[in-house]
C-alpha cells in the first residue's frame, strides 16, 4: 500500500497489517484441513510481529518524549529568567488573539 505524506508511519503499519489479515481470511475462506492451518498460523506470526512492533515503537516514543522533557528541564534550571520571559511572551500573545475576537 503507498501511503501519501499526511499518513503517519503507524497510521501506514495499521494499513497494511490490516490488508494482511484481510488477505489471508479471503484465502482461508477456500482452504481446508491443514492449508486452513497454515494460514492461521500466518496469521498470527503476523499478529506477533505487529505486536512487537508496535511495542516497540512506544518504547521509542516513551524514550523521546522522556529526552524532550529532561532537555526542556534542564534548559529551564540553567537560564530560567529566559523561561519565564518567554512563558510571559507567549501569555501575552494568546491573551492578545483571545482579545481581538
Amino acid at each position: 500500500m503507498k501511503s501519501n505524506n499526511t499518513t503517519s508511519p503507524l497510521s501506514a503499519e495499521f494499513q497494511n497489517i490490516i490488508q494482511d489479515f484481510e488477505s489471508l481470511l479471503k484465502e482461508a475462506d477456500s482452504l481446508a484441513g491443514t492449508e486452513f492451518k497454515d494460514v492461521k498460523e500466518k496469521l498470527m506470526t503476523r499478529l506477533t510481529s505487529a505486536k512487537e512492533e508496535l511495542s516497540q515503537k512506544g518504547e521509542d516514543f516513551t524514550d523521546k518524549l522522556q529526552e524532550t522533557g529532561t532537555d526542556i528541564s534542564e534548559k529551564i534550571s540553567d537560564e530560567p529568567w529566559k523561561a519565564i520571559g518567554t512563558a510571559a511572551l507567549a501569555g501575552l500573545l494568546i491573551g492578545y488573539l483571545f482579545a481581538r475576537r
